[in-house]
């Protein structure tokens, strides 16, 4: 424990980041789960499943989207079957379980994924709220019941308190006889932690006073933290590049201070007012940016708009590649990972 943040060491990354457009390193340094003083008793229940303790079956993890509900219940069943080889690891979705276990007669297909789920030594059920209101939830149950009558534990995520998720009693019932713990954004001491150690990975110090700054003004998701970090990082690459001075500076109060602006003004910028001026610049019109041409002139325009969509707007990376012609999201991180390069690189581009 340090500072009063206490590091889960898991081996998943977590799943709901996206890699940096700009070549960041940042979010690596992300893979443990820290927690503050509001989950302490997390790491305890995680170190007494991983040493074979069922005291705390089923574990249940709630609370709003990007908190890292599934990057602690990925990163248990990983770090368990790296423990124990030989232990079987399944995992489902509510938002699957319907399809997957459709009414009327069971394909074979279901009946191997009905076998494999019961006989799990850990079963992690995900994206619970989903099954509101479907008959799928009974065989949720007898799933949980298979599982924990045989000695495995069962893992559950949902965005809301099992009473109040809407599910089946029976279901909803089982769930809050188990541990039923709150994650919620990260309290101070946690965000200061991921921000020093993100800046740290990517080669790069704070100033104590930055740092506090930064932490303090951010109050929100881990990918919200992150997205900070990313343009602090490129932004200090960038001006890195004209003096070498700088480069071996910890990170001041002001580079800070521009990052959140730019931060704000990227929730305030639109898609497509920000394509319309790429498209203006390099003398195109704004459809030749979803055209499926390749020509080096639209397709170098293309990855600056993809890149400062990323750097601007608040948009994922599948929103930004459906708005430019309903490209693939590699495409866009490709994009994003070229013109970056470019930036510590190049001049013109720059």
């Amino acid at each position: 424990m340090v500072n009063g943040v206490v590091r889960i060491p898991l081996l998943a990354r977590p799943p709901e980041v996206e890699p940096s457009p700009n070549g960041a390193d940042a979010a690596h340094a992300w893979r443990d789960y820290l927690v503050g003083s509001r989950e302490q008793v997390l790491p305890t229940a995680i170190d007494a499943i991983l040493q074979g303790n069922r005291d705390y079956n089923p574990l249940v993890l709630y609370g709003p989207q990007h908190v890292g509900k599934t990057h602690v219940a990925l990163g248990l069943a990983q770090e368990l079957q790296a423990r124990w080889p030989q232990a079987a690891v399944a995992v489902v979705s509510g938002r699957t379980l319907p399809v997957e276990y459709a009414s009327g007669a069971p394909s074979r297909r279901a009946e191997r994924h009905r076998k494999a789920h019961r006989s799990a030594d850990l079963l992690v059920a995900e994206d619970l709220d989903a099954l509101r209101g479907k008959p799928s939830q009974a065989e949720l149950v007898r799933m949980m019941d298979a599982v924990i009558a045989r000695g495995g534990q069962v893992v559950a995520t949902l965005r809301e308190p099992p009473a109040a998720a809407g599910l089946h009693p029976a279901l909803s019932s089982r769930l809050e006889a188990g541990l039923v713990l709150s994650l919620s954004v990260p309290e101070l001491a946690v965000r200061t932690s991921l921000l020093a150690e993100g800046a740290a990975r990517a080669g790069l110090e704070f100033a104590p006073a930055a740092l506090q700054l930064l932490a303090q003004s951010l109050q929100g998701t881990v990918p919200e933290l992150r997205e900070a970090l990313d343009h602090l990082i490129a932004f200090r690459r960038t001006s890195s590049a004209n003096s070498t001075n700088r480069a071996n500076q910890p990170i001041a109060v002001e580079e800070v201070r521009q990052t959140l602006a730019a931060v704000q003004r990227k929730r305030a910028v639109a898609l497509h007012t920000l394509a319309a001026s790429a498209a203006r610049y390099f003398s195109l019109k704004g459809a030749d940016l979803k055209s499926a041409s390749r020509q080096r002139g639209v397709v170098n325009a293309r990855a600056v708009a993809m890149y400062l969509a990323r750097q601007y707007t608040d948009k994922s990376l599948e929103q930004i590649g459906r708005y430019f012609g309903n490209r693939d999201h590699t495409t866009v991180l490709h994009n994003c990972r070229q013109m970056a390069r470019l930036l510590e690189t190049d001049d013109d581009t720059r």
